[in-house]
């Protein structure tokens, strides 16, 4: 009897889909991937990420050195490596795929880039070449699940998606070890990794300004210009004068000279009412 396996991301989204599906849960033994299982399909994860891009070293061993005479380190094609932590989990899952009853693979890890990256990672290092399809869940509800998988979608069709996601991994690989060695070579001298990213790099350096934005602020004076309304009900309200989005003044004169202009006025009209809900 052949059967399908559903590849989810995480241990707990496997749960949800077998449940879903009415695939009776199982506890994994001590050290053994989760595995639910009928006679229609077997339901197991990955643990996020359990295959990554080699390191430089496995391409030459040259490059296990950190000198500035062995960069750039420029790969035009990548290997595959198990992630050490999990590599029993891996085991185990490549022996899944390998079942000879296993002739349909689901990709059910996280609808996006990461998660199809994270699934194809998995099959090429597996070397399972099984027909795939998808379904597109961006919640895990029962319905939602069922509906998903009453609309698979054959894995051909994220293809570009796939690449994508494979291609920002390499660039990652490219930038993040090539500018971190250099950086760490020639500021550091391997006193401390000065870890340089494509993604954490920026996000620092936005962190960065904004702290020196903050730290080298020089307060300034401002003046305003606050008239006070009364309605026909008797009620009154503070009104602020602005222009273009302008509600100060540099300096005590121009705000007068304002003041001044509107002197014996008595009356307004109000010109435009907005009301906002907010939180």
């Amino acid at each position: 009897m052949s059967k399908t396996l559903i590849l989810a991301e995480k241990p707990s989204v496997a749960r949800d889909i077998a449940q879903a599906l009415s695939v009776p849960l199982a506890d994994p033994a001590p050290h053994e991937n989760d595995q639910n299982e009928n006679d229609q399909y077997v339901i197991t994860s990955a643990i996020g990420h359990l295959v990554e891009l080699a390191t430089p070293e496995a391409y030459d061993p040259v490059w296990k050195s950190w000198s500035m005479g062995t960069l750039p380190m420029v790969q035009e094609t990548f290997q595959l490596q198990p992630i050490r932590d999990s590599a029993a989990y891996l085991f185990g899952l490549k022996k899944l795929l390998a079942r000879r009853d296993i002739n349909l693979v689901i990709n059910a890890c996280d609808a996006g880039r990461e998660g199809e990256l994270i699934f194809r990672y998995i099959m090429r290092h597996a070397g399972c070449t099984k027909h795939v399809k998808r379904p597109w869940l961006s919640e895990n509800t029962p319905s939602a699940v069922r509906t998903a998988f009453s609309r698979l979608r054959d894995g051909a069709e994220m293809a570009n998606l796939g690449t994508a996601a494979e291609l920002r991994s390499c660039a990652d690989w490219l930038i993040g070890i090539n500018a971190t060695r250099a950086y760490t070579v020639r500021h550091s001298g391997f006193g401390n990794v000065l870890s340089v990213g494509r993604v954490q790099t920026p996000t620092l350096a936005l962190l960065v300004q904004r702290e020196q934005g903050i730290r080298g602020f020089q307060p300034l004076p401002y003046w305003q210009l606050v008239a006070q309304f009364s309605i026909r009900a008797g009620e009154t309200y503070a009104g602020t004068w602005t222009r273009d989005d302008r509600d100060r003044f540099p300096t005590q004169a121009e705000a007068q000279r304002i003041q001044d202009a509107l002197a014996g006025v008595n009356r307004a009209t109000v010109a435009r009412v907005e009301q906002k809900d907010k939180q």
